[in-house]
């Protein structure tokens, strides 16, 4: 039987067994990008060990809450809330088990899951191009022989989500971007996925970097933006989803979209940031880049391009990103590399060599 048939959401009764920190001791830091690919936490006591899966009865590497779907501006706009946070399917909790399972064939590779992690559990493995849930346990994480309760691991919980975390899951290069490329592609073309499936990857990769969210709701003749977002309820945009090739649709839809948002939402073109997410930027003969400079030179609104490898990479980073200008992000003929604009962003030269595999600048 094939792994989804035994996925659940979460646990719809507390029938999992308990994990605990052992007595007397306290957590006070989690450390990424160690001598080993897992992270370390540090407890009170001067010892360290490995991050391992408490058993959450609410698992926020399987699903976001109701609060985290919600928008301050866009309160009635007809969204999607699934609440899943893999988009593939590759994580879930078989109802036989302890704790959620991975499957690295279906796994992309993203970190989204590794970024929900209270207690850094999850990590990623290089090697496999993978992410790994570790539920061993530990002379820190201790498996009791009792039941999860709320009240053992809201404490638990509390405690963690109270210390610093320091360090990156994974350090990009060439290999391991073209190995995610690769990857993603294949997973994204098999047939289980719906036509939701880009939507719905893009706005969890932008929620994990600080940008709140929704994806247009499936069937919608209404409404047709694909996503839209907001920071600090103040900053608003629409954005426009394009992983395959059809890249003049986007800033016409934009046009489309905006239009709509000022008019329904009342909101001002000047606090709107229009957002174009693509696999890969257009090549540099693409008309794309022509008709983004028209559109500000004519109607002084700046449509910014961004791209899955590099919302990847900021999850990789632990990095966060603030759409609070119509120019972080906006590039267009006269210069199609977000190089420069990304590196200011993650405060550091990126590892990848210049146009490679499309993620920066344009392809020739």
């Amino acid at each position: 039987m094939a792994l989804s048939d035994y996925r659940i959401l979460k646990q719809r009764k507390t029938s999992k067994k308990l994990k605990t920190l052992a007595a007397g001791v306290h957590p006070v830091s989690i450390e990424w990008n160690q001598d080993q690919k897992q992270s370390i936490v540090k407890f009170s006591d001067g010892g360290r060990a490995l991050g391992s899966c408490i058993h959450c009865i609410n698992p926020p590497c399987l699903e976001y809450t109701e609060d985290e779907l919600e928008l301050e501006i866009f309160k009635e706009f007809p969204s999607d809330k699934t609440t899943e946070v893999c988009p593939t399917k590759a994580i879930s909790w078989p109802q036989e088990g302890d704790s959620p399972i991975i499957d690295s064939d279906a796994c992309i590779f993203c970190g989204i899951c590794v970024s929900r992690c209270p207690v850094a559990a999850i990590y990623l493995d290089p090697d496999e191009t993978t992410a790994i849930l570790n539920d061993l346990p530990n002379k820190y994480f201790l498996l009791q022989n009792q039941e999860v309760s709320e009240t053992t691991q809201k404490f638990l919980l509390e405690m963690f989500s109270q210390i610093p975390e320091s360090g990156i899951f994974i350090s990009e290069d060439d290999d391991i971007l073209q190995r995610f490329f690769d990857k993603f592609k294949s997973v994204a073309t098999e047939q289980k996925h719906s036509s939701q499936f880009p939507n719905h990857l893009v706005r969890n990769l932008m929620l994990e970097v600080g940008i709140k969210a929704l994806m247009r709701r499936r069937g919608d003749t209404y409404l047709r933006m694909d996503i839209v977002f907001e920071q600090s309820g103040k900053k608003s945009g629409t954005c426009e989803v394009k992983l395959r090739s059809e890249f003049l649709d986007a800033p016409r839809n934009l046009l489309d979209n905006v239009a709509v948002l000022v008019s329904r939402y009342e909101i001002s073109k000047n606090n709107m940031i229009p957002l174009v997410v693509t696999l890969s930027l257009p090549s540099q003969r693409s008309e794309y880049w022509r008709v983004i400079k028209d559109i500000k030179q004519v109607l002084d609104l700046r449509i910014n391009s961004l791209t899955i490898g590099m919302l990847v990479l900021l999850v990789w980073n632990r990095s966060k990103i603030s759409l609070d200008s119509q120019e972080i992000l906006y590039v267009d003929s006269d210069m199609s590399t977000l190089r420069d604009k990304f590196e200011r962003i993650l405060g550091r030269e990126l590892n990848i060599t210049e146009g490679y595999p499309g993620f920066m600048e344009s392809q020739k």
